[in-house]
């Protein structure tokens, strides 16, 4: 009983590392080279996470949000950065080819 409960509690842990998110919906792009795209309200209370380029398996930030909430990119002089409930992340300075998605994991189908 206690090597079940200590490998449901190993399999939790394991899920909830970053990097271990599953499937997930892009919501917003900023391709390489174009410009930033416009803020977007949120429709869906979850975890997003935002990803640098083609690494879908492990996020450079995340942010819980609530329905009508705000996420995306903005720019700020010469720079582009990401934005999520008003709060500015700062983006490294975009290397040719890079670009930034805003993900939401998938809805679990029952």
């Amino acid at each position: 009983m206690i090597r079940l409960f200590t490998l449901v509690v190993a399999l939790c842990l394991l899920m909830s590392l970053p990097g271990c998110i599953g499937a997930t919906t892009p919501v917003l792009t900023l391709e390489a080279g174009q410009p930033a795209p416009e803020l977007v309200t949120v429709t869906v209370p979850a975890t997003y996470y935002l990803f640098a380029g083609a690494e879908d398996k492990k996020p450079i930030y995340q942010v819980d949000l609530k329905k009508n909430e705000k996420l995306g990119f903005v720019r700020k002089g010469d720079r582009i950065d990401a934005m999520a409930k008003g709060i500015l992340i700062e983006l490294p300075e975009r290397a040719e080819g890079v670009s930034y998605t805003w993900r939401v994991p998938e809805k679990k189908k029952d």
